[in-house]
């Protein structure tokens, strides 16, 4: 973003979510099923949270793993030359406990805009489907893989996706002295034909070794799941079941052997036969978009590389 167009209204638009996982524990969904009396209450309550400096906006709160909003949350005021990241966070409102966070992501601003200020290209995205990533989908009273989802670090896990959209726009400098912020509900879901057609795909994984395993694992086996929204997931009732009739998504249990003798760090006897991982999922296909996008970039590669030669 070029110091020319500042102050500037940026407007973040959140539609919808889905494929969300629940956040109570089995216990705490069985009682407030019983107190809400409701065929369609679902074990989660997501909102999205945008801070930035001192201040933070919210979305409502929405009961479901496929929540719909159709709001825009606005930032307007004199952003800094040096702050270019925008953090977006989807959470869990809790009741009783402190809200947690489901999976946080931070967009670029520079990647989405033009810093020539002749180009005047502001701040654009969308509306597109962000994928979303953080610590494991089974909810637990321990706080020790939150982590996971502060973005900050590799996730282990999916947790679902957000329809959402960026624009920004010029405003008059006398009304932006101070930083402020505001919302609005209503929003239209965008046309669906700006999607592509969905598709199965098949997605597969091959393991080919593991090592370094940590001594406090213990004693117990390894297995390993592929899973993508409820597709291949399995909770621990169908874990075990699977253990004993394994499936396409789901490893065999391996025991743990050590390292040339080590007691610290243990692998898995996966040599030879290597395992195979395959599940189907329903999505938009975007090939044709991104082959397109692929042949720029080698285009570009190869006009910079004729310009120095």
């Amino acid at each position: 973003m070029p110091r020319s167009l500042f102050p500037v209204q940026l407007k973040i638009i959140f539609f919808t979510a889905t494929e969300l996982p629940g956040i109570m524990a089995d216990f705490l969904t069985t009682v407030s099923k019983k107190i809400i009396q409701s065929d369609t209450w679902e074990p989660t309550d997501p909102y999205v949270e945008v801070p930035y400096n001192t201040m933070v906006v919210k979305t409502e709160v929405r009961n479901g793993t496929t929540p719909v909003w159709g709001e825009a949350l606005y930032l307007i005021g004199r952003f800094s030359p040096l702050v270019r990241i925008i953090k977006i966070s989807l959470e869990g409102h809790a009741a009783i406990q402190k809200d947690r966070i489901i999976s946080s992501f931070f967009i670029d601003l520079f990647l989405i805009s033009e810093s020539n200020p002749s180009a005047v290209f502001l701040p654009t995205l969308g509306p597109t489907w962000i994928f979303l990533y953080g610590s494991p989908r089974e909810y637990t009273i321990s706080t020790d893989q939150d982590g996971l989802s502060e973005g900050m670090s590799e996730a282990v896990c999916y947790k679902g996706r957000l329809l959402m959209a960026i624009e920004c726009h010029p405003v008059n400098a006398e009304n932006t002295l101070t930083m402020n912020i505001q919302k609005e509900t209503g929003i239209e879901f965008p046309e669906a034909h700006i999607f592509s057609m969905k598709r199965t795909f098949l997605l597969f994984g091959c393991i080919y070794y593991v090592s370094m395993i940590d001594k406090s694992f213990g004693n117990t086996t390894i297995s390993f799941e592929l899973s993508i929204d409820p597709i291949g997931y399995l909770n621990p009732q169908e874990l075990t079941a699977a253990i004993r009739n394994p499936v396409s998504l789901l490893t065999r249990a391996y025991p743990r052997i050590s390292i040339d003798n080590n007691k610290d760090y243990f692998r898995l006897p996966i040599d030879l036969q290597k395992t195979i991982l395959f599940t189907k999922y329903l999505f938009h296909d975007y090939i044709y978009r991104m082959a397109l996008s692929n042949r720029l970039k080698h285009a570009f590669k190869y006009l910079v590389l004729i310009k120095f030669i």
